[in-house]
């Protein structure tokens, strides 16, 4: 399916010379379905052309996503109870970190691959320990 909108990006020259990006945003909701899916598109040519390497929920998107690396990546959920999603391994799999709420309006700014900072509309988290997939309370 194509993607319906595009909330964040965040792009790093990668080892080949070129310039890995990837995006949060959200798809269509699906004929009999009412609700959108969050997806993550990477682009490996500076944004040339996009593919997508994660849905994650059945509603909501992604606000925000910043990455560390061209591996260590992650992006911040609203209008979805998964608040945060983070890939250590560009984008093969995912954590993701949920809220008791949907109502969630995350944005992540990554430092290093160690440190990053994330706001929810319920708090703040902020990890220098592992990378970002498990955040601090």
């Amino acid at each position: 399916s194509s993607v319906e909108l595009m909330f964040g990006v965040s792009c790093l020259p990668d080892a080949g010379g070129n310039t890995t990006c990837y995006a949060g945003g959200t798809v269509p909701a699906q004929p009999g379905s009412d609700e959108s899916t969050s997806v993550v598109l990477v682009s490996h040519d500076g944004g040339a052309s996009w593919a997508q390497v994660e849905g994650l929920t059945d509603n909501g998107w992604f606000n925000s996503i910043s990455c560390a690396s061209t591996l260590n990546c992650w992006a911040g959920g609203a209008g979805t109870t998964d608040a945060l999603a983070g890939t250590s391994d560009g984008g093969s799999s995912w954590s993701v970190v949920t809220s008791d709420t949907s109502n969630e309006g995350g944005y992540v700014s990554c430092l290093s691959v160690s440190t990053w900072v994330a706001v929810t509309d319920n708090g703040v988290w902020v990890t220098s320990d592992d990378g970002g997939l498990t955040p601090a309370s």
